[in-house]
């Protein structure tokens, strides 16, 4: 790193950098602010910075700022004191809200007789602001935004409450058996894929979860997405879903098993297997997705 060395009783002048990098978020943009200063006793005859942009990001300025997609920038003789640059970047598409970015900054500088080489990684979860729902005026999509948004760790965080993504709902009897289900998506070929592994699991699951005990909710990671199941007395529901926010998800889960069980109990207890005995199964199922639940409370 940089040094000063001392010979009798006077120090050699040399160059010394800090570096910081804050950001800012507006949208799919984010613009990192560089501070570098030389805190040293003499001019360093060369100073490059160097940022690599997170993965996928699209530089906003000049292309010829880059060299091999690398944003470099050279400066002479570099006086003691504080120094800024910002760099303006466009997100992928891919990157999803709650994503984390890292943007990893270097400064190269000649020191007292060596090149001198500092780092600084910047980490950042990026969130975005939900689109305006169609029949609402924009100004009712935008003013919670208003009140909400918060300058955090050098960028502008949106929190914005959002209902989890549903993927797939399984309603069970408590025996395994499959009484309904519900994909986001259906695509015969990869579904089927899916629901034969994901069941196969589940139903392991609930088999080893809920042997031994009633009631309850339980959660579970499956790859990228979290499945909650609600356990009534006679059948079992669960839905896969994505996004870090849960925003009373389990609860509306817990409503519609017992709703369902309201609906059927008496069948339930000796179901025979014989799907056409619950005609209720796909309306509780398909009122969970729309969201039916969400002021339902669960009897205690």
């Amino acid at each position: 790193m940089g040094f000063a060395a001392t010979v009798g009783s006077g120090a050699i002048p040399a160059p010394d950098f800090t570096l910081r990098v804050d950001a800012e978020q507006d949208g799919r943009m984010i613009t990192y602010t560089i501070h570098f200063e030389n805190v040293g006793t003499s001019n360093a005859s060369t100073v490059t910075l160097r940022d690599v942009f997170p993965e996928g990001a699209a530089y906003a300025g000049d292309p010829g700022d880059l060299v091999d997609g690398v944003w470099v920038k050279t400066y002479a003789a570099v006086a003691p004191g504080a120094y800024e640059e910002t760099v303006t970047v466009e997100l992928s598409a891919v990157v999803a809200h709650g994503d984390r970015v890292v943007n990893y900054v270097e400064i190269e500088y000649v020191g007292l007789s060596q090149v001198v080489t500092k780092a600084y990684w910047h980490e950042m979860g990026v969130e975005f602001a939900p689109a305006p729902q169609p029949g609402f005026p924009a100004l009712v999509a935008v003013a919670p935004l208003a009140g909400g948004a918060a300058a955090v760790a050098g960028f502008v965080a949106y929190r914005p409450r959002r209902r989890p993504q549903l993927e797939q709902v399984f309603l069970m009897h408590s025996s395994g058996m499959l009484i309904h289900h519900w994909a986001a998506n259906t695509s015969p070929t990869r579904d089927i894929d899916i629901l034969s592994g994901m069941f196969v699991i589940l139903k392991e699951f609930v088999r080893d979860s809920f042997r031994e005990k009633t009631g309850g909710l339980t959660e579970l990671q499956f790859g990228d997405s979290r499945v909650f199941l609600a356990e009534g007395r006679h059948a079992i529901l669960a839905a896969v879903a994505s996004g870090n926010h849960v925003n009373g998800l389990p609860a509306q889960i817990a409503a519609a098993v017992e709703d369902f069980e309201d609906r059927h109990g008496g069948i339930l207890t000796e179901w025979s297997g014989q799907l056409d005995q619950l005609p209720e199964a796909k309306t509780v199922v398909e009122g969970l997705v729309r969201g039916d639940y969400g002021h339902r409370r669960v009897a205690m």
